[in-house]
């Protein structure tokens, strides 16, 4: 993610390469990063995790140096339309914002791992099933118990499509950020958001 919130992918070729960018990249961590080959999104023909027009390339000339000064946002700039998830790759990534109006009872997929099945609606009507798996079901235990009658805003980022499962699942990279002050949120402020409560 750059400091105006886009995200963008690059790719790493070689075994020596990847290696040494492995040792380099931390996530959660900020960089500046010189001789980067910027291309055309390559997704008609090769899958690629994150739907930008561009993707970058990495190699032995790139340099990566550790930054603190630059403030990044806590949340993307731009977030998927539910209508636009379809079309997406299986396993991209999706960053969506929506109405919280049902959860489903909790389950136990095996012997340890829990599971939750929410259901996001954005400000056009269009719902869209989220998977609510493992850890990020007890990061916000309290906060998924109350959302049938809270119906709180929620943006969810890197979710993955699951074209199986028929909507979308948290991934290990996944965060959710509930009543942000996000302008992706203000259209479900106010009259949509009473009227979701209402029903």
């Amino acid at each position: 993610m750059d400091r105006n919130g886009s995200k963008i992918e690059a790719s790493i070729w070689g075994h020596a390469q990847v290696e040494r960018f492995n040792r380099i990249l931390q996530p959660g961590c900020k960089y500046v990063i010189h001789r980067v080959k910027i291309n055309p999104n390559a997704e008609s023909v090769e899958f690629r995790a994150i739907g930008h027009i561009f993707e970058l390339s990495f190699d032995r000339t790139t340099i990566v140096e550790p930054c603190l000064s630059i403030e990044f946002p806590i949340l993307p700039k731009h977030l998927m339309p539910f209508l636009e998830v379809p079309a997406r790759p299986n396993k991209t990534f999706v960053d969506i914002v929506g109405i919280v109006v049902h959860c489903c009872e909790l389950e136990c997929v095996g012997m340890f791992t829990k599971y939750k099945q929410a259901i996001f609606m954005d400000a056009w009507g269009n719902f869209i099933p989220v998977g609510i798996w493992g850890s990020k079901l007890t990061q916000n235990s309290y906060r998924w118990s109350t959302a049938e009658n809270d119906r709180p805003i929620a943006i969810a980022t890197m979710l993955q499509k699951d074209k199986g499962f028929g909507g979308l699942n948290t991934s290990e990279h996944t965060n959710f950020t509930f009543n942000p002050d996000h302008p992706a949120a203000r259209p479900l402020q106010g009259k949509i958001r009473h009227k979701v409560i209402g029903i």
